[in-house]
């Protein structure tokens, strides 16, 4: 299944996935805005062409940062997954079964 080593490593650092995230997403504006310019293109799918906002900081260009916010989040969330999983496969010494504490391996019946 996981390696249990991956339950050594430490654990991510949130702010940094999320910055890298955020400049992921201002390289990817600047790259689209590069490729598709003043274009038709340009003008759909990065609003160049808006008079309601200066351009760089339109609606839409905030809308394609929070999805790579969005990204770096569900990676965080995928290697928290990933870690913790890994530490429930770590076998337990003799007479201990379950990570569960003791009280909560016994069922109630009502």
């Amino acid at each position: 299944m996981s390696n249990p080593d991956m339950a050594i490593r430490p654990p991510v650092k949130r702010w940094l996935i999320l910055l890298l995230s955020a400049i992921a997403g201002c390289l990817f504006i600047l790259l689209m805005t590069l490729l598709l310019g003043k274009s038709r293109a340009g003008s759909i799918l990065m609003d160049t062409r808006t008079t309601i906002f200066i351009y760089p900081f339109t609606i839409q260009n905030f809308e394609h940062l929070l999805f790579f916010l969005g990204v770096g989040e569900i990676f965080i969330r995928w290697r928290t997954a990933t870690r913790l999983a890994a530490i429930s496969c770590i076998s337990f010494p003799q007479g201990i079964s379950s990570a569960r504490p003791p009280a909560a391996r016994f069922q109630l019946d009502w």
